[in-house]
């Protein structure tokens, strides 16, 4: 159903919105360019000494670093690295090029990882300020240490944690494009080979390992933003995945391997990503993989994923306590991950049309798993400084998950009972409840996803007089809204774009015979996963005046 509406179709309905906001409006910083891979192509050096904070600041941030960021990732060795902040936050004019990216680096990933009234109770500053400060020295301070020709880690540690503390600052294909610099800078620096058949220092091979394990697999992450299945891994790699160990266990200049723990360390989520990545890279086909699979590419990849499930379960998840934060999100990401690839590898059949009924209502559930799973990490109040992480609608297969069981109720509701039925709508109005991100009008993802949201609910209603949820009124009003604007000419689209999609050429909106471009698509279950090639883009439709 979307493989007419193609890319540049949307591209043309594009706003202004896309183009990079997080760049100052400061004097001192408006010369910095948008992206560090504009600032190495013009070679443009200049100082940022300004831009550092204060030294108490700067351990404000360092603290919140470590609390909100670093859990989740694991690149740096905190000890070692909370010397080199408390020495040269308080002396910044000493800081080589690679400690001050690295500094500016964290101090961006720690603003971005808490909300407006955190930074204003913390640092007395706009949380968008200090973005905006932050991103810009960021990027500059990689400009500076000539990120593109380095050989150093702690740069390559510097600019994976602006990536990752960036995404909203650009489109998806240029995040895409600045993730495989930095997956090109890590196969340079060799983080594909393991450091120990390398011979190089305990400590040195353990940050080599935590940062492979977390550039590569982003950069695959990342590319499916873009609309490209694509699985970034050297050919040969043998990098083996991080110890399960604490930081205290490793130190610059050790001599001896650590010992590994068998129980709960700092590491354990990211560890069981990287189980379940490394299972997956090593079975060869991708499962994100939309071509034909006979009936053994089935058996090998459900026996990858129940492979990778008993490793994770056993190694870590049976370690786990619900009560402590990260190991909550630990077991829901492992678990909700299993579901969300046995989901996409089954799906395929019901884009044949060849899926049973009782296969149908086997994906349901798992379907219901994963927003149930969703819901269950929102509620947990301990998740709060980990919610930069968890926000994000696509984190654990949701998509695929919503999109289906939308469809489900649209179409196919006779696989279901009553209780099912209601089940999955009282999931739905949670998923909206947790994800505010959903109800922006300029996002085409939302705008379809309410229209689909919307369909599915009035074909329901019809037949059980149910009384209407808030979020179903709250997307009749922004449909409404937007309706208003079309008719009032606010939202304009390019001829090209109009003419091709029944508007009125002249005037970039909709003619008296014709409707909307989204809400105008006619919605069948057997086609959903052609959403993908919509859904790619990710543009936004907006107030373009």
């Amino acid at each position: 159903m979307w493989f007419n509406l193609g890319d540049d179709e949307i591209r043309h309905m594009s706003t202004d919105e896309d183009e990079d906001t997080m760049t100052p409006d400061s004097v001192s910083t408006k010369a910095i360019p948008p992206d560090p891979l504009t600032g190495a192509f013009l070679g443009c050096q200049q100082s940022i000494l300004h831009c550092h904070p204060s030294h108490a600041d700067a351990m404000q941030l360092w603290k919140t670093h470590t609390e909100n960021v670093e859990p989740i990732c694991k690149v740096l060795h905190i000890p070692s690295t909370g010397k080199m902040v408390e020495f040269v936050s308080q002396r910044p004019g000493i800081a080589s090029k690679a400690e001050e990216c690295l500094l500016f680096s964290i101090y961006h990933c720690a603003v971005f990882s808490i909300s407006e009234e955190e930074c204003m109770k913390m640092f007395k500053q706009d949380r968008s300020t200090m973005m905006k400060r932050f991103h810009a020295a960021a990027r500059q301070a990689l400009v500076n240490a000539s990120f593109l020709k380095t050989t150093e880690v702690a740069v390559l540690q510097a600019l994976y944690l602006y990536l990752l503390s960036s995404r909203d600052a650009y489109d998806p294909h240029t995040y895409w494009i600045l993730t495989g610099i930095s997956a090109r800078i890590g196969q340079r620096i060799g983080l594909h080979r393991d450091g120990e058949n390398l011979g190089l220092p305990p400590f040195e091979v353990e940050l080599r390992r935590r940062l492979f394990y977390q550039v590569f697999p982003h950069d695959s992450r990342t590319s499916q933003s873009a609309g490209i299945d694509y699985i970034s891994l050297p050919e040969a790699w043998d990098t083996r995945p991080p110890l399960n160990i604490n930081d205290d266990q490793i130190w610059p200049g050790m001599t001896e391997k650590p010992i590994e723990h068998n129980g709960a360390t700092d590491m354990m989520f990211c560890l069981s990503r990287a189980y379940v990545g490394k299972r997956l890279a090593e079975s060869g086909k991708s499962i994100n993989t939309a071509g034909p699979w006979s009936s053994s590419d089935h058996r090998e990849a459900e026996e990858v994923i129940s492979a990778a499930e008993s490793e994770v379960e056993e190694k870590f998840i049976r370690y786990c306590d619900i009560v402590n934060s990260l190991h909550f999100l630990t077991i829901g990401l492992a678990r909700s991950g299993m579901t969300a690839m046995r989901l996409k590898l089954r799906l395929p059949k019901v884009r044949d049309q060849t899926a049973t009924d009782r296969e149908r209502k086997e994906l349901f559930q798992l379907a219901q798993k994963t927003l149930d799973t969703d819901a269950a990490v929102h509620s947990h109040g301990g998740t709060s400084r980990f919610q930069w992480h968890i926000k994000p609608f696509f984190l654990w297969g949701t998509r695929d998950s919503f999109i289906f069981m939308l469809t489900t109720l649209l179409k196919q509701r006779d696989l279901l009972s009553h209780d099912q039925i209601e089940a999955a709508w009282k999931s739905v109005a949670e998923l909206y409840q947790n994800h505010d991100e959903l109800f922006d009008s300029r996002q085409a993802l939302s705008m379809a996803m309410r229209c689909l949201a919307l369909k599915a609910w009035d074909s329901w209603q019809s037949s059980s007089s149910a009384p209407e949820p808030e979020f179903i009124s709250t997307l009749r009003s922004l449909r409404k809204n937007q309706d208003k604007r079309q008719q009032q000419g606010d939202i304009l689209i390019t001829p090209e774009a109009a003419s091709s999609n029944g508007l009125s050429p002249a005037t970039g909106v909709p003619g008296a015979d014709s409707f909307d471009v989204i809400e105008g698509l006619e919605f069948d279950v057997d086609d959903w996963i052609s959403w993908d090639q919509f859904l790619k883009d990710q543009s936004q439709l907006g107030n373009q005046q």
